[in-house]
């Protein structure tokens, strides 16, 4: 027993050794799964900042362009209304300010960038002794941080050509000012007027422009709505995946918990087993030797016996000689009467004997009837032990298959955990793509109100201005009218008067024209019925009109986000 338990220490010993080693291992492994799926994700996340590296320095390229035309129209003070200062001011604060936003946003993402890099650093140093796998795993890293850094460099660079458009738009805000002063003087020629009607021509395709960009990012909104619901039903599904293999693993716990309670009555029922079956053995010892102190007495018994037999011979062969010396001697009264004493004693001594010798036979049978039973408990004691084997031999069999199950079941609890693990990643994968769609969203819809209201503006303005041009046309028509009336010039003065009364009239057809050319070259667009509509409008009711599809946008991308807040 001694032993059995020192063996039994030897063998929880080494097991308790193995276990440790083994939670060493999975522990290392565990945390290079989780910094070599960081590591995935950071690479993804710096190839969609190179994507928008690209598309900022595309984007800049485009501010510059607009940089030298804003910078050839300040320069040169004999404009004309076709290079609109408004509009060059316009587009390039509107694209300087888009990009100082863009890169701000890249700037944040390349931060948070930088302090997963730094977290993943410090996982991988704590599992050098992993070979291969932190080779791998430090060689990746090694990469994201030199494309980081070559990100860094480009954002800096596209930082500082923002700041140098900024200066510009600064240094030239107070000469647009006197500039804009001195155009709205000379308005009153016909050759203004002219120049006025194209820019009026030029906006109104700039608002179909924006129309066809409207429903464009209608489009885009829509299909975001569509791909929003398939996201969320896989993000569900992979939850209700989550929690099946959650229930199998606790299932699968169970199982072994079972399993293991099993095993232990078992293992106690063996020891029980194990031991009777010493405590058998030890009562088969000692009955074998009461059966050999049995066995010696019987043998001493039979040996008494032979000789009160023996003793019963001479008795019956010295009864015989006194029977003949009695028959010599009868005469002898005195010989008779000792003969007879004789006899008497040694008919006394036979009888002696007799009961003697009928108790050694009744020892002899008891011995017997006691040997007999010693052999049949010692058969029963023989069967006992060989069921007693019998049973041992099928626990430990039985603790055999409970061990092979038992690592089966361990090996199936390590694949769920790797499932439930790449389930979880892939879950948070999916709720950062949710989230970044729906900022994405949102900014498409402030920029869009944004250009909705900026739209509104330019419309006002320019409505304003062709009132003006109007009233202007009305007040040179009365002057033609009172020149036709004057009759106190020359002849000559007259003919000059004609002339300029056909000057002006052809002025007038000319601005006519103007005005039908402008409404006739805008009409075959795709949008003619809508351009209609829209010269028959006012200006209140185009802005009210911009003003609710900007309420309907704001709607919408506020009705998006709180679906995404709640799911």
């Amino acid at each position: 027993m001694e032993m059995n338990g020192m063996c039994g220490a030897s063998v929880s010993d080494d097991d308790s050794e193995a276990k440790s080693k083994l939670l060493v291992e999975v522990s290392s492994n565990g945390v290079l799964g989780t910094a070599s799926e960081i590591l995935m994700r950071t690479e993804l996340d710096l190839a969609c900042s190179s994507e928008k590296l690209v598309n900022l320095n595309v984007l800049m390229m485009h501010v510059a362009t607009r940089e030298t035309d804003f910078e050839a129209f300040a320069s040169d003070k004999q404009y004309t209304l076709d290079d609109s200062p408004h509009k060059a001011a316009l587009e390039f604060d509107l694209l300087s300010g888009i990009l100082d936003s863009e890169v701000e946003e890249l700037d944040r993402s390349m931060d948070m960038l930088q302090r997963e890099v730094a977290n993943v650093r410090e996982m991988i140093s704590s599992c050098k002794h992993s070979g291969d796998t932190f080779l791998e795993a430090e060689e990746k890293l090694r990469d994201s941080e030199e494309t980081l850094k070559q990100s860094q460099y480009q954002i800096s660079d596209i930082r500082m050509q923002s700041s140098k458009f900024h200066r510009i738009l600064s240094c030239q805000d107070g000469s647009e000012e006197g500039r804009f002063f001195n155009m709205n003087k000379n308005l009153n020629t016909a050759e203004q007027q002219r120049h006025i009607l194209r820019m009026l021509e030029k906006s109104l395709v700039r608002e179909i422009d924006l129309e066809q960009k409207l429903t464009e990012s209608k489009q885009i909104e829509e299909e975001f709505k569509v791909r929003l619901p398939s996201s969320e039903q896989e993000a569900f599904f992979m939850q209700e995946e989550a929690t099946d293999v959650c229930e199998r693993w606790f299932e699968a716990e169970n199982t072994r918990e079972v399993m293991r309670g099993i095993s232990k009555d078992l293992f106690g029922q063996l020891q029980i087993a194990q031991f009777n079956l010493n405590g058998s053995a030890h009562r088969e010892s000692q009955l074998i030797s009461k059966l050999e102190d049995s066995k010696q007495e019987f043998y001493e018994a039979e040996r008494r016996v032979k000789t009160a037999e023996a003793k019963c011979k001479s008795l019956g062969e010295t009864c015989k000689e006194l029977n003949e010396e009695l028959k010599v001697t009868r005469d002898a009264s005195e010989k008779v009467n000792s003969l007879e004493r004789q006899m008497r004693e040694s008919d006394i001594r036979l009888q002696h004997a007799v009961a003697s010798a009928e108790a050694s036979q009744e020892k002899q049978n008891m011995l017997h009837s006691s040997i007999q039973d010693m052999e049949n408990l010692i058969e029963d004691l023989k069967l006992k032990f060989s069921r007693e084997e019998s049973r041992a031999d099928s626990a430990e069999d039985k603790c055999i298959v409970l061990s092979e199950t038992y690592a089966d079941l361990n090996k199936e609890l390590s694949f769920w955990r790797s499932r439930l693990e790449c389930l979880e990643a892939s879950l948070d994968h999916a709720e950062e793509t949710r989230m970044a769609t729906a900022k994405d969203i949102g900014l498409q819809t402030k920029v869009i109100t944004n250009l909705l209201m900026q739209l509104a503006i330019e419309r006002e303005r320019l409505h304003k201005q062709i009132s003006s041009l109007v009233m202007e046309n009305k007040i040179l028509v009365l002057k033609v009218q009172q020149t036709k009336k004057t009759s106190f010039v020359v002849s000559s003065h007259d003919d000059g008067s004609d002339s300029k009364e056909s000057h002006f009239a052809k002025h007038n057809c000319k601005t006519e024209e103007n005005v039908s050319f402008c409404e006739t070259e805008v009409a075959p667009t795709d949008s003619a019925s809508e351009l209609g509509r829209v010269r028959r409008m006012d200006a209140g009711v185009l802005n009210f009109k911009h003003f609710l599809i900007g309420i309907l946008f704001l709607l919408i991308s506020s009705s998006v986000y709180l679906l995404q807040s709640e799911n």
